[in-house]
């Protein structure tokens, strides 16, 4: 099924629009890719209509969740080969080897297949979420977000060109798992305020405001709710008092009714997610404390952009339990990201970015992610990324503070002196209640 071909029949049946289309047709010319698993990671698509959309025209289906694949069978597909192509082995007989896939029509993926195996493929369409349960049912210590290659498997595939479009793949494969987080779980002491506050009728915008102020991902999806209602196409909300107005209290409540809590669904993370979280409360209050000293408070939205500043980390965490609270306590920050990128194709500023993108949090919001550690790219909100980059660095203490803050700065129209004074102040402050902006 060629790229044209399948755009015309999601086309035909009203899956996609032609402006989608076209942005994924852009996409893949300057990125390679599946014109489907780019739908999917842009957001245009879900993976179960794509489940659904291929069944209709006849692609034989398969649930590897329930078949018994031999070990033998397993070890035929090296793993990353496996996770990043989103194919797994179910059953061989004879020369015939049966293979579960996302993207059954990948004819360059079943091309590779056959030449690691030497055997005849024959591509059954699968869920994602089957997928990657059977993967980790099948790899139980083995795999994880996207892997490790094991120099002797690889070579039996890997050429120079095809590693250069693995990585591409697992950036992909990545984007597309973090753009299917439509939501993460807020912590308990967050729900509970707000249910005791609501119950005894105690609940008003100021004490709202202060509860989100605390908690990222409960302030995220009150942003998310906001922008996402009618009203907010000519002006998007950045502040959390605004959004908390415009919902009302009722609308407040019930936008984090649904969320789990932190502490039934991942414990065994919870030290990295504490120290994430005080991480995020201190780079937005060291922000909030900059503008104010420098008459910046004008700019809207400062205090929500800084406080979800790591997002992206949160994502990874979330997605990659096993291995990611590790990663997270890797200093200095450069080494942090090459392991990011490493394992997972992406940096958790761009992590941050897809999945502020995804939930359709506001623009200043997302440039701020994504430009963090280079506000000087960043082709808008300019004063909220720099104060936003210069409090995360004041946050961190880098050994090369100066040098690290010296494009924010330069933004700003700071000077180095101005930075020393600051942390004097800020550090005179510490204790003082975070300032509201």
């Amino acid at each position: 099924m060629g790229s044209t071909r399948v755009g015309a029949l999601l086309l035909e049946e009203n899956l996609i629009d032609s402006v989608q289309l076209q942005r994924a047709l852009e996409h893949q010319q300057h990125r390679g890719g599946r014109t489907m698993g780019i739908l999917v990671e842009l957001g245009m698509i879900e993976h179960d209509q794509v489940y659904k959309f291929l069944a209709r025209r006849g692609v034989p289906a398969i649930n590897p969740v329930h078949c018994n694949v031999q070990q033998n069978v397993i070890d035929l597909l090296p793993r990353d080969f496996v996770i990043d192509h989103e194919i797994i082995p179910v059953d061989r007989l004879g020369r015939l080897l049966t293979v579960a896939m996302v993207y059954p029509f990948d004819i360059d993926a079943i091309a590779q297949a056959e030449e690691v195996t030497g055997l005849r493929i024959k591509p059954m369409l699968c869920r994602a979420k089957e997928f990657h349960e059977a993967a980790r049912r099948l790899y139980p210590n083995e795999y994880d977000l996207c892997g490790t290659s094991q120099p002797h498997q690889a070579a039996k595939w890997v050429s120079t060109r095809r590693v250069q479009r693995t990585n591409e793949q697992l950036t992909r494969h990545t984007i597309s798992r973090i753009h299917e987080l439509r939501r993460l779980p807020v912590t308990k002491h967050t729900k509970g305020r707000l249910a005791l506050l609501d119950a005894a009728q105690g609940l008003n915008v100021d004490r709202a405001a202060e509860i989100l102020s605390r908690d990222p991902i409960a302030l995220a999806r009150v942003l998310a709710e906001a922008n996402s209602r009618e009203w907010t196409k000519r002006r998007p909300i950045l502040c959390r008092r605004e959004a908390i107005q415009r919902l009302g209290m009722r609308g407040v409540v019930e936008a984090l009714e649904s969320l789990d809590s932190w502490e039934s669904q991942l414990r065994s993370v919870e030290a990295a997610f504490t120290q994430w979280r005080a991480t995020a409360v201190a780079v937005a209050e060291t922000a909030a404390g900059i503008a104010k000293n420098y008459a910046l408070a004008g700019a809207p939205g400062i205090y929500e952009a800084a406080l979800l500043h790591n997002l992206g980390s949160l994502a990874l965490l979330v997605l990659d339990t096993a291995n990611y609270a590790s990663v997270y306590a890797i200093q200095p920050l450069e080494r942090r990201h090459s392991r990011e990128l490493e394992l997972y194709g992406v940096t958790d500023s761009e992590a941050g970015a897809e999945l502020a993108s995804a939930w359709n949090l506001p623009d200043p919001i997302i440039t701020t992610i994504r430009y963090l550690l280079s506000p000087e790219n960043a082709p808008s909100s300019h004063d909220t990324v720099a104060v936003t980059a210069l409090a995360h660095h004041i946050v961190q203490m880098e050994r090369n503070l100066e040098v690290e803050c010296s494009e924010a700065l330069r933004i700003l129209g700071l000077t180095h002196s101005t930075l020393r004074t600051t942390i004097l102040r800020l550090h005179a402050n510490s204790h003082a209640d975070a300032v509201e902006i």
